[in-house]
């Protein structure tokens, strides 16, 4: 008898075996949003809903990743998708907010 596992959301695996087999990756994260300050008023979900684009790093890069998410964030890891960082310059443009339109 076949098991069968539902699995809904936002995922990455990656394998280094051509497929024969998989493993989870941790996913990028907005962090907790603020409860005071001009971000406070930002009616966008900070959680990832989508990854857009998943892109490697340059060849001297071999462990770099860039993901674009929605909402409007870009994440690098240089670890090969262990660990993330959220490019904070961009997430906290106050421009970010009209990016994009609902």
């Amino acid at each position: 008898m076949k098991k069968s596992v539902a699995s809904f959301g936002v995922k990455l695996h990656k394998s280094s075996d051509q497929g024969a087999h998989w493993t989870e990756l941790t996913l990028p994260a907005y962090p907790p949003k603020p409860q005071d300050g001009p971000m406070a008023e930002d009616s966008t979900p900070w959680n990832v809903e989508m990854i857009w684009s998943l892109a490697a790093g340059n060849a001297d890069q071999a462990n770099t990743l860039w993901a674009g998410c929605m909402p409007a964030g870009l994440f690098k890891s240089e670890d090969a998708g262990q660990s993330w960082v959220l490019n904070r310059a961009l997430w906290e443009n106050p421009k970010r907010l009209a990016w994009v339109v609902a």
